[in-house]
């Protein structure tokens, strides 16, 4: 192949290679790709977006190169009688192919920067935005809810470390019920109506959710793949970066998302699975209103899969409503701290 041909055929080549990622970018729905795991999160469509032009670009720069491999495999094979020559190179073909690469890097780069930010930086802190801690521990996953009183209770640093170090982990929460924090104007303490839950994430839709993130032993990993979030779970850290807003007409169709730890933690790693129910968003139930803690408690322990059969086609908000009264009247009707 002649020096003149050798730029345009590699410019033929890189330019066939980026045509289907920019073609990709931003047009459509990415998601259709994956018809088991389809983003149901406007991040995840831009997550989605970024990795199939990355695929498509690496993947046809391969395929590019394959071809000029298997060329001048052929077109420069041994023959009878041929002589080797030695060849010093061609400075602005290789030029070319550090240049342009780096160039294309940055691309990436400046592309991906924006949803980076989304993710990481920009998490909501409106009203109207939730938050809910999750604490990972080998190998199950446990959520608290605020309560009605909308302030989580402190935890008992101390006694958790005490239960740690006998390898006693039976109550990964270790929650202060009973604890008054100053110029508390509250009835009960922040901490009496705190709902906490094992391997079952319960979200609203329509409305930003945030995560506090943490473990009580060793690195973990909150993976929800429909979500397109994935974040670690730190031992004395409490991510709140983890956030995420599913629309509720996505949400349409799943029973549930499966949550899984992303980070080998152990030997029961693979069981260390739970669920992310999402509820539609809206007012508390009036009956959840009209009944206090009390009935809620008598109703719950007479018939508990009526009352969550009933709760389950409620509202989040009257979900969590109503299991924040139970928890509260359960705790003052015990001698327990925590729930």
């Amino acid at each position: 192949m002649k020096r003149s041909v050798l730029p345009m055929f590699g410019g033929v080549m890189l330019a066939l290679a980026a045509a289907p990622a920019m073609a990709s970018y931003g047009a459509g729905d990415p998601s259709l790709w994956h018809p088991l795991r389809r983003s149901v999160t406007e991040v995840g469509f831009d997550i989605d977006r970024l990795y199939w032009g990355i695929l498509l670009l690496t993947g046809a720069v391969f395929i590019a190169v394959q071809i000029v491999l298997v060329y001048f495999t052929v077109r420069y094979r041994a023959v009878p009688g041929g002589k080797a020559k030695f060849i010093h190179g061609n400075n602005r073909l290789e030029a070319t192919w550090t240049i342009v690469p780096s160039i294309i890097l940055v691309l990436i780069a400046a592309l991906s920067k924006g949803t980076w930010d989304e993710i990481r930086f920009d998490a909501p802190t409106s009203e109207d935005t939730v938050q809910i801690e999750c604490i990972a521990q080998q190998f199950a996953w446990y959520f608290r809810y605020p309560g009605n009183d909308g302030r989580f209770g402190p935890r008992d640093t101390d006694r958790l470390a005490e239960a740690i170090a006998v390898n006693n982990t039976a109550d990964p929460w270790m929650v202060d019920r009973t604890t008054v924090p100053a110029n508390w104007t509250g009835e009960q303490p922040p901490g009496a109506d705190d709902y906490t839950i094992q391997a079952e994430l319960r979200i609203p839709a329509d409305r930003p959710v945030r995560i506090l993130l943490t473990s009580n032993d060793v690195l973990h990993s909150f993976f929800v793949p429909e979500f397109r979030v994935k974040h670690d779970a730190v031992p004395g850290m409490n991510g709140g970066r983890l956030w995420f807003e599913v629309p509720w007409k996505r949400a349409q169709g799943y029973e549930y998302f499966d949550l899984v730890c992303a980070e080998l933690c152990g030997l029961q790693h693979y069981s260390m699975r739970g669920k992310v129910i999402v509820m539609p968003s809206g007012p508390v139930h009036p009956d959840a209103l009209a009944k206090d803690g009390a009935a809620w408690l008598e109703e719950f322990l007479e018939d508990e899969d009526q009352v969550k059969a009933w709760l389950n086609r409620q509202t989040w908000e009257t979900y969590v409503h109503v299991m924040s009264k139970i928890t509260a009247a359960e705790q003052a009707a015990s001698e327990d701290d925590y729930y």
